[in-house]
């Protein structure tokens, strides 16, 4: 199934794959303390509102898990912050069909889709929506790294000091926690003997 990496939940092979594994794992993990919730791979793009295709699969999968697992938590991680419409009063109307607990926004920064600059000013936004319209709590999911091409190639980590706080500095006014998306080692001590990437 994971050939091409295809989670196109409108094929009915693919959802069917994905609620065999939901169930699978539920049968394994349910009911172990160390089971918080679900992290629900539909990273559809949010701009410029978020797509009919895009919730009904969300929801489809978040009854799927509530069935499976009462009362654990399920997140969404979407992107494409930098290419939505906020004014349309659509992206608010979609919001609020969503049936997730979280919803942990990429912040794109680690892509070259959404500045640094930028990044405080769509979570602002993504604050506001969420007060008016959303049941679901808003976390950030930030990129720790960079691409050595600019939007392709190698994934390099980002400068800690020069970059990277100023990415959680940012977000942390308005989210209620920070998702660090790491490459690899960027969170290692400096002196391990272990090391986790290059």
């Amino acid at each position: 199934w994971a050939v091409d990496q295809d989670d196109n939940l409108r094929d009915p092979k693919i959802k069917g794959r994905q609620i065999e594994m939901m169930t699978e794992l539920a049968g394994l993990y349910g009911d172990h303390p160390a089971m918080y919730g679900w992290y629900l791979p539909v990273e559809e793009c949010l701009g410029p509102v978020p797509s009919d295709y895009a919730v009904e699969a969300v929801n489809s999968l978040t009854a799927r898990a509530r069935e499976l697992t009462p009362g654990k938590k399920i997140l969404i991680s979407p992107y494409g912050i930098f290419n939505s419409d906020f004014d349309d009063p659509r992206y608010e109307q979609q919001l609020s069909r969503l049936t997730v607990d979280i919803i942990a926004y990429q912040d794109g920064v680690g892509v070259n889709h959404t500045s640094l600059e930028d990044s405080a000013k769509f979570y602002e936004i993504l604050y506001k929506a969420h007060e008016k319209a959303c049941r679901a709590r808003l976390w950030a999911d930030v990129e720790l790294f960079y691409f050595e091409d600019g939007t392709g190639g190698n994934l390099l980590p980002a400068d800690f000091g020069k970059r990277i706080i100023r990415q959680l500095e940012a977000v942390s006014p308005y989210v209620d926690k920070v998702l660090c998306y790491q490459y690899l080692g960027i969170m290692n001590k400096p002196d391990t003997d272990i090391v986790a990437g290059h």
